[in-house]
């Protein structure tokens, strides 16, 4: 098959693992775009028909690098206003962490143990998998499930605010209803 005709096959995925590194969804579309220009441009270079989706992700892992190296921060911080903003982020973190404990342990056995392994002690999978006597793929299973419902309930509580790193800087209380980040 072509080169043309296979590249609509590796799209879904290497879209997918270029959103996955970028917070903004048109940055990920530039992205990709920029990608298969490169690989359209560089199409002799591939040896092997069979390996052109880890050839693109190749290409798409150096697109990101040179993405990111040409960032530069959009706003400095003031001395006096850093302070403060750092002050709320330590607070919101902390109610963060002691919300997701709490829900933690609200989680049906299995989920919880294995979440506690992993995040709250810092196991490998592996080890937690050795742990609870089960394979490798079902303590990852576990620890995914468990990790998600956690993220579900505390989003059933709040609407939290992200920041460019997935870290929550902020929340607010949903209509009336009983929030644990306070």
């Amino acid at each position: 098959m072509s080169f043309e005709k296979e590249i609509p096959r590796h799209l879904p995925r290497l879209r997918a693992f270029i959103r996955r590194r970028v917070n903004s969804a048109a940055d990920a579309e530039d992205l990709l775009q920029e990608t298969l220009l490169k690989a359209f441009r560089q199409r002799a270079a591939l040896r092997q028909n069979d390996r052109l989706g880890a050839w693109l992700h190749r290409i798409a892992r150096t697109t990101l690098a040179d993405h990111f190296r040409k960032r530069r921060p959009e706003e400095e911080f003031t001395d006096g206003a850093a302070p403060a903003d750092e002050t709320r982020f330590l607070k919101v973190s902390e109610a963060v962490a002691k919300s997701a404990e709490c829900y933690l342990n609200t989680l049906p056995a299995p989920y919880r143990e294995a979440v506690r392994l992993a995040d709250y002690e810092g196991l490998p999978h592996a080890e937690v998998a050795r742990r609870l006597g089960i394979t490798l793929t079902a303590a990852k299973s576990r620890i995914r499930r468990g990790k998600q419902r956690i993220l579900e309930l505390m989003h059933e509580c709040c609407r939290m605010e992200f920041d460019r790193r997935g870290r929550v800087v902020d929340y607010v209380r949903r209509d009336g209803r009983p929030c644990r980040l306070d």
